[in-house]
């Protein structure tokens, strides 16, 4: 039996470029016209009826029917199997495209044809606002975008609340271009959790909502506002790594003395902790509560020993941490400036018989 062969030509050959097949799934990149006889000469070579052809393939015959009628176009695994059957050796000028070569093109069509109905795309002003429209329809649909849009905020006046969620921040915060975020101990800091949140609530106006993450036991407390941020800068802090910018509490919280005790509470709450002081004096063992500071910033400890100082705490300063010893000056402290954090709270109740 003579060799069956397809080649390119005019009129009913099939004319076109050959495209190297690399990789992925391609489809014939033939005319609608050229498919069908290309099929229908496969068909004829292999002497099978269409509904024989979807059978031998375990095609869908709908599915088959729209690649034979060129309504969509035929896989090239397709074609060459067929090609096979049928003893028929296919021309190197009939050409594949990759799966969604034709999306390329039509999206380039369509934009040629609005082109030339609107001609202008419009004016600087119509352009920002159909792109604010964009992004709020893209906002309200709840699907994933990288818009990022500013929320609105309350800017409060400086006050012992602002002074507070300052120490938190300065604490166990951490600033970044778009958001404000708190890092608490999940075992220890459940309910103290709440407490920081609403604060950004009820300051701001914005929710802060937190997450407990059980593989690094931690509770993360995540205020998200570009204004939010300008707002804290304004007011002394910065974005950024604090142990390499050695941070420090602000000079208009430092100046007052209100604003002042708050702020440190919010350290303490954070980066402080209340706990038994054992020692030995004289034989005799001694268990006391003591109130410790920890910070890697030599600035911000510094700033926190001069502050109890200056409020005539006696306070005794070691390489990294700060400690209030005497019990009378954590009970000094306890009704002067307190805590917030009930876990410290806990712990001053179960010592203060002792104090």
């Amino acid at each position: 039996m003579p060799e069956k062969r397809i080649t390119g030509g005019v009129a009913k050959n099939i004319c076109l470029v050959y495209v190297r097949i690399m990789k992925g799934v391609y489809r014939l990149g033939v005319k609608p016209e050229e498919q069908k006889y290309l099929l229908e000469c496969l068909r004829e070579a292999t002497g099978l009826s269409w509904k024989k052809v979807a059978e031998k393939f375990s095609i869908n015959k709908r599915t088959l029917n729209d690649w034979h009628k060129a309504r969509t176009r035929a896989p090239r695994l397709f074609v060459e199997e067929f090609a096979k059957i049928g003893g028929v050796n296919l021309d190197k000028t009939i050409s594949f495209i990759p799966e969604y070569k034709h999306t390329s093109i039509a999206g380039k069509v369509g934009a040629k044809r609005q082109r030339q109905r609107h001609v202008n795309p419009g004016t600087l002003q119509g352009r920002i606002k159909g792109g604010m429209n964009a992004i709020a329809k893209m906002k309200n649909s709840g699907f994933p975008n990288k818009f990022i849009n500013t929320k609105s905020i309350i800017e409060p006046s400086k006050s012992s609340k602002v002074a507070e969620l300052i120490g938190i921040i300065l604490g166990d915060g951490h600033i970044d271009k778009y958001q404000i975020s708190i890092t608490l101990d999940l075992t220890s800091d459940l309910e103290y959790a709440p407490y920081v949140s609403n604060l950004f609530y009820g300051l701001f106006g914005i929710e802060a909502p937190y997450t407990y993450r059980n593989s690094t036991n931690t509770i993360n407390i995540v205020a998200s506002s570009k204004l939010l941020i300008d707002y804290f800068k304004k007011l002394g802090l910065s974005s950024g790594n604090k142990i390499i910018k050695n941070v420090g509490i602000p000079r208009w919280i430092k100046d007052n003395k209100y604003f002042l005790r708050s702020c440190l509470r919010g350290l303490i709450d954070t980066d402080g902790c209340l706990y038994a002081d054992k020692h030995v004096y004289k034989s005799k063992k001694y268990k006391h509560l003591c109130i410790q500071f920890d910070s890697h910033s030599s600035n911000l400890l510094k700033d926190v020993y001069e502050s109890l100082m200056y409020f005539d705490y006696g306070v005794c300063l070691y390489q990294g941490n700060i400690k209030i010893r005497r019990q009378g000056d954590v009970k000094k402290f306890y009704k002067e400036i307190c805590f917030s954090n009930p876990k410290n709270l806990a712990k001053y109740a179960k010592f203060s018989q002792n104090i």
